[in-house]
């Protein structure tokens, strides 16, 4: 699904998580990474096909 669809969903979560990188000739970067989780399904939002859960919440 995409994600926008899933983000008024009750089982939505966002994760996120840091990464350090020391690129050479550079001062060092943290970089914060974040995805969609779809806790009824167990898996990231783009993976998951189809939902039809009846908790879904309508945005409109």
């Amino acid at each position: 699904m995409r994600v926008k669809d899933c983000e008024s969903c009750v089982h939505h979560t966002r994760k996120v998580w840091s990464d350090y990188y020391k690129p050479i000739n550079y001062h060092a970067i943290g970089m914060n990474h974040a995805y969609a989780y779809c806790e009824k399904h167990g898996c990231r939002c783009l993976a998951v096909r189809n939902c039809k859960d009846k908790e879904y919440r309508e945005s409109k």
